[in-house]
């Protein structure tokens, strides 16, 4: 059996990435960045006493694609370990299999201390014939960041850059958005389902960023024409492949990024 799949954080550890120990164990409050897998391209960043919420309000199985489960979220919404704290909550576009509006707005009634940071197409259908939309919108906070000129979100302990990276060349599909959130001193890039062309990561001014930490869509890995997005946004700490269906195997061998397995599962970078 190949090395990767019996011993990852051996893989893992020669990155610069430490095994996790189990959730709930104590740590500092400088003690770096946590990814919690949710479902999908969902997951829950801690760091330095602050959290945010990536791409995580997804109940249902869209296309293939897995949802957080039931006792996931039970744990979220009681702000259980490891979800006891929760300061932002962010989504990358208006997709079911990335966000579905029932779940934001049980997430919004259940978690009033969190902010909710989104582009207005997702701030609108949140909105749209909700009697206690009025209740929640302050905590809203809309945005729509143009090519190269990001929106920013500071707050209590946690940086988000926002940036308008195309889901794709068709008009019909909605905005998406990259986010690079710095938490416990460390950054990390959540890009959603971007097309991440070079000619795109040129426009949305990533091309010569870095990162620490990249969560990246698997397909990255599919073939030549995602080197430009590879390049630019994997993570000098180690990179993250996400939005993988669970029926499909991960990939492997020299050069793959980790891909979660199960809903808690923890990295620490």
């Amino acid at each position: 059996m190949d090395l990767w799949l019996r011993h990852p954080f051996l893989i893992l550890a020669a990155m610069g990435i430490a095994a996790a120990p189990a959730l709930g164990a104590a740590e500092g409050p400088a003690a770096g960045l946590d990814v919690i897998f949710l479902a999908n391209e969902g997951v829950y960043l801690s760091g330095g006493g602050r959290a945010v919420i990536l791409d995580g309000c997804v109940r249902e199985p869209y296309y293939g694609y897995g949802a957080v489960p039931d006792d996931v979220w039970a744990k979220l919404l009681r702000r259980e370990a490891p979800f006891e704290r929760l300061d932002a909550v962010l989504v990358s576009h208006a997709h079911l299999d990335h966000f579905q509006v029932e779940a934001c707005r049980e997430l919004l009634l259940a978690r009033p201390e969190a902010r909710f940071v989104v582009h207005r197409e997702v701030a609108a259908l949140l909105a749209a014939d909700w009697p206690r939309w009025n209740e929640v919108a302050p905590r809203v906070t809309e945005v729509a960041p143009a090519d190269g000129k990001p929106e920013r979100y500071s707050g209590d302990g946690v940086e988000v850059e926002l940036l308008r990276l195309p889901h794709g060349a068709a008009r019909t599909l909605p905005e998406n958005l990259a986010h690079i959130v710095t938490l416990g001193g460390r950054t990390a890039i959540h890009v959603g389902d971007a097309e991440a062309s070079a000619a795109a990561l040129e426009r949305s001014g990533l091309t010569g960023r870095t990162v620490d930490v990249g969560l990246l869509p698997y397909w990255y890995w599919s073939g030549d024409q995602w080197a430009a997005a590879r390049a630019a946004l994997s993570g000098r700490l180690g990179t993250v492949a996400l939005h993988r269906p669970p029926a499909e195997a991960p990939a492997t061998g020299p050069g793959a990024p980790y891909a979660f397995q199960k809903a808690l599962e923890r990295l620490r970078f």
